[in-house]
């Protein structure tokens, strides 16, 4: 069954419903890929598509990437090679001729958010579920779809920084201030304000406006300002992680490749450092605990417990303490 679900519209207006079939969530994974470019593909392709929105079906718009898709990669080119196919596709909608709209709400997590970078215009829901983040640096990774040049520009480097470096949640109010969406509605009708936002930006009775930013921002932006934020931001990690978290100076390393040499030199420098760290110890074991984790926060099926007839707490420190002496106190009597 189709992920995606395209409805042509007659004003115009192509709407693309991610709709994932096998869960209750939408993620971006690789058998995914296809079916998108398709869909975009025919977009680009049809005369009587003006426009297009990307929307979701779920109660959450992306809920980041198929982690399995990333511990299938051995190899550091194998990691690079999986970034590299989430660039491409990613410009399909960045470079597309006929302007694309986000009908954001609930979580848009890791390429959700590059994906929504892509866009023409971002609307999203004044919902307290709507967030948006970046949290590949808590798996040991970087956001290796084009996330770490394509949100500097649009909301300035002292905001950008911290959604990647810490994957910082932000819920659309903040977002709309930071400029990371451009309008805010309710839930009910999102898609059809979607529609008619994506309809009026082909008509060109609708421009995007780019938030103003503060004299201080002005100036971090200059090349010794962009330089002066760097350098500060990579001795706060060095102080955080003692150099031991490579991840963190991965993505500042392609920020500023960006910076320097330009978007397309940024890309490039994703692909590889991605590659690099997939490879690496750190992510690999925060990947795999990950989905450990998130296999123990499934509901338990018919099969019946083992007993249990002894049992060894780990812990040191005042918590270790804690818990050891609360199992002393349950322990059962022989």
């Amino acid at each position: 069954m189709n992920p995606i679900r395209l409805e042509k519209r007659l004003d115009g207006v192509a709407v693309l419903t991610f709709d994932n079939p096998a869960g209750p969530q939408n993620i971006l994974s690789r058998s995914l890929f296809g079916h998108f470019r398709s869909a975009i593909e025919d977009v680009l392709a049809d005369p009587h598509v003006k426009a297009a929105v990307l929307a979701s079906g779920k109660k959450d718009f992306l809920a980041g990437a198929d982690l399995k898709d990333f511990l299938a990669c051995g190899t550091p080119e194998e990691g690079a090679a999986l970034s590299a196919e989430g660039h491409d596709l990613m410009d399909l909608v960045a470079k597309s001729p006929k302007p694309f709209g986000a009908a954001i709400h609930g979580q848009v997590l890791g390429g959700g958010v590059e994906l929504v970078l892509c866009c023409t215009y971002r609307l999203a829901t004044d919902d307290p579920t709507t967030v948006l983040a970046l949290p590949e640096v808590t798996l040991g990774l970087l956001p290796a779809a084009g996330g770490t040049q394509r949100l500097p520009p649009l909301v300035g480097l002292p905001a950008a920084l911290p959604m990647m470096l810490t994957g910082q949640r932000v819920r659309s109010r903040k977002a709309l201030r930071m400029g990371l969406v451009n309008a805010l509605t309710t839930p009910g009708g999102l898609v059809e304000t979607a529609a008619q936002a994506a309809r009026r930006l082909a008509e060109g009775s609708l421009r995007p406006r780019r938030r103003k930013p503060s004299l201080v921002e002005r100036l971090r932006s200059t090349p010794p300002g962009r330089a002066f934020v760097l350098r500060t931001a990579r001795a706060s990690v060095r102080a955080k992680t003692r150099g031991l978290y490579p991840a963190p100076f991965a993505i500042l390393d392609c920020v500023e490749e960006g910076l320097k040499r330009g978007p397309e030199a940024g890309f490039r420098k994703e692909e590889v450092l991605f590659g690099e760290l997939l490879a690496g110890e750190a992510a690999r074991s925060l990947l795999t605990l990950f989905l450990h984790m998130t296999e123990l926060k499934k509901p338990l099926d018919d099969t019946a417990p083992r007993p249990v007839k002894r049992l060894a707490v780990l812990g040191g420190g005042f918590m270790g303490a804690g818990v050891y002496h609360g199992v002393e106190v349950i322990r059962p009597r022989s």
